[in-house]
C-alpha cells in the first residue's frame, strides 16, 4: 500500500496518516484527509445548528407526525421535544437517544441507592439494600408495566422497609400511581379504571 495519497476533498497529496481509518474502503482509508474531513464536520454542525435554533423560534422543531428509533432501547417514539434531549449539531435537532435512555445512562447506581438510603431513614423505614443488590435490578423493565425504568425500586408490601425480598424495579409513573397501595389493591384498582375506560368506549 502507498504512503501517499491525493485528498478528494481539497486535491493535495499527503502521507497516508492524515487520512482517517475507514473499514468500507477497500484499502482502509478514508478518501478524505482528515483536515478536510474536520472543516466538513464543522460546517455541517454549524448549518444543523442554526437551521434547528430558527426550527425552535418558530415552533417547528417538535415534528409529532414524524418517528425516530432510539439507538439504545431501539424503540420508534414520536420527533418531540418531550421524549428527546435536543442536540442542534443532528439534523432532526435530536439526541440520538431517548430521554429515558439518557437518563438510565446518566445515573450511577451508588448515588441511587444513597438517595434511597437517605429518603428511607427520613420515613423511618428499615434499609438492608446493598449496591449489590440494587445492580440485580439496574436495567431491568418495570415490574408492573414492562417499560424501562430509571433505576428506582419499590416496595411491593408499603408496610415493610426495604429489603431483597420486599423491591421490584418500577418506573416513575408506576410508582407515583401505586403509592402506598399494596399490590393487590393497585392491581383491583387498574382494573376498574380500564372497565371503566372500555364502558366509555361502546
Amino acid at each position: 500500500m502507498s504512503n501517499i495519497r491525493v485528498c478528494a476533498a481539497c486535491g493535495k497529496e499527503q502521507a497516508i496518516d492524515n487520512f482517517s481509518v475507514d473499514r468500507s474502503e477497500n484499502d482502509g482509508r478514508s478518501r478524505v484527509c482528515k483536515k478536510c474531513n474536520k472543516e466538513s464536520c464543522k460546517k455541517y454542525v454549524q448549518s444543523n445548528y442554526k437551521k434547528n435554533k430558527e426550527k425552535l423560534n418558530n415552533g417547528t422543531l417538535d415534528e409529532p407526525t414524524k418517528v425516530k428509533k432510539c439507538r439504545i432501547c431501539k424503540k420508534n417514539k414520536a420527533t418531540i421535544s418531550s421524549l428527546w434531549p435536543r442536540d442542534f449539531s443532528r439534523r432532526d435537532g435530536f439526541n440520538t437517544a431517548c430521554k429515558v435512555c439518557v437518563a438510565i445512562k446518566q445515573q450511577r447506581p451508588n448515588e441511587v441507592l444513597a438517595k434511597m438510603k437517605q429518603n428511607a431513614k427520613k420515613r423511618g423505614l428499615e434499609f438492608h439494600l446493598s449496591i449489590e443488590d440494587l445492580n440485580k435490578y439496574w436495567g431491568k423493565p418495570c415490574y408492573y408495566c414492562n417499560q424501562k425504568t430509571i433505576g428506582w425500586l419499590d416496595r411491593i408490601d408499603s408496610s415493610k422497609g426495604y429489603e431483597l425480598s420486599n423491591v421490584v424495579p418500577c418506573c416513575g409513573i408506576c410508582n407515583t400511581m401505586k403509592l402506598d397501595l399494596p399490590e393487590d389493591k393497585f392491581y383491583s384498582h387498574m382494573k376498574l379504571i380500564l372497565e371503566n375506560i372500555k364502558q366509555r368506549n361502546k
